[in-house]
């Protein structure tokens, strides 16, 4: 994140007993961009750029961990600014989470939930999620919920 470039898990192997042995993590802009797109007058923007810059490592029975193979350069720019838009970097964690949770059966605003967060972590840049990401979260939270009636309904069914 610091250094403005999203990662992704490109392979895993799991050990017999479901631990990972092996792991492959490699830039979110590796592979080559294939377009999908019908209409070539009106190009999507590039995301990918067939990036190298990857670290293979595997964990031994004693859980040490070596790296085998590590490719660190980038064939793109970097934009340390934008990193939070990553996918890899959008996770909402456990505090905000609850919070967002708690302020939304208080009946508080979306905008006012968000702007709590912004002025907790001391402004924009240090809030790695966005508005949007807040909203998501909490319409899936409210659909999770239970309602009135809705644990009767669901007794009456399964028996």
């Amino acid at each position: 994140m610091e250094k403005g470039f999203g990662v992704k898990k490109k392979t895993s192997r799991n050990s017999p007993n479901g631990n990972m042995k092996f792991v492959c993590f490699s830039c979110s802009r590796a592979r080559k961009s294939q377009p999908t797109k019908q209409n070539h007058l009106i190009p999507n923007p590039q995301t990918k750029a067939n990036c190298k810059a990857r670290i293979n490592a595997t964990e031994f029975e004693d859980g040490k961990c070596k790296i085998n193979y590590s490719v660190l350069k980038h064939n793109h720019c970097l934009s340390p600014h934008k990193s939070q838009f990553y996918t890899c970097n959008r996770e909402i964690g456990i505090g905000a989470q609850r919070k967002l949770e708690l302020n939304d059966r208080a009946g508080v605003s979306m905008a006012k939930k968000f702007q709590t967060l912004v002025v907790e972590a001391g402004g924009h840049d240090n809030v790695p999620f966005l508005e949007k990401y807040c909203r998501n979260f909490v319409d899936k939270a409210r659909h999770l919920r239970l309602g009135i009636g809705d644990a009767k309904a669901i007794h009456e069914y399964a028996s």
